[in-house]
């Protein structure tokens, strides 16, 4: 009965994460469109560490004006938020947030 309930716990976070990616992905869409086309959006994918024996990846996510966010699988976390800015260097807008 225990492992039921355990198992069953981790499917429900494994669709909420998922639906969490779903949605972040959604909205750099929705950015990407909205933007001129002077550089391709993208997304990569990282390895950033492990928690309980699972792999974290990082995925950060860029749309046509530079604007790139780093997000987690872990919670769907907001890791950096960053921007070009006039004289071609990146801004970070929220590293030294608290979690």
């Amino acid at each position: 009965m225990q492992s039921e309930l355990s198992s069953q716990k981790y499917i429900n976070h494994f669709i909420i994460t998922m639906k969490r990616h779903l949605i972040v992905i959604f909205a750099v869409a929705v950015m990407a469109s909205c933007a001129s086309p002077s550089v391709k959006p993208s997304v990569a994918v990282e390895e950033w560490g492990e928690t309980d024996s699972k792999p974290v990846f990082l995925y950060t996510l860029t749309n046509s004006n530079g604007i790139a966010v780093k997000i987690t699988n872990y919670g769907g976390i907001v890791v950096n938020f960053s921007r070009p800015t006039g004289t071609e260097r990146w801004k970070t807008s929220c590293s030294d947030w608290a979690v």
